[in-house]
């Protein structure tokens, strides 16, 4: 008898890999705010990374639940992503010092 063509589940990557695209693009944001030297700079690239924040998480958010990926695990990623920003204001800070 022949065994029916049975393909192993796969974890779907995609979700994964716009993490890390977000992520590094959520870095330089951070760098350039970290970076700038006025508070009018400051001000007006926050607001530009604030005004499009939402649609990035919308979209990790619905590319997790897409792949059916844990909720426990979407939400450290999430998590992970959360702290981007921070993290590239800080070495934009020490650049700038």
């Amino acid at each position: 008898m022949a065994k029916p063509d049975i393909k192993p589940e796969r974890m779907n990557l995609t979700p994964f890999i716009l993490q890390i695209a977000i992520g590094i693009h959520a870095v330089f944001e951070g760098l350039s705010i970290g970076l700038a030297k006025e508070t009018g700079e400051v001000l007006a690239l926050s607001a530009a990374v604030i005004c499009h924040k939402w649609a990035e998480g919308l979209t990790l958010g619905l590319a997790f639940a897409d792949a059916d990926i844990p909720i426990k695990l979407s939400t450290i990623m999430i998590g992970i992503q959360a702290i981007m920003n921070p993290i590239g204001i800080a070495i934009g800070w020490a650049l700038s010092g």
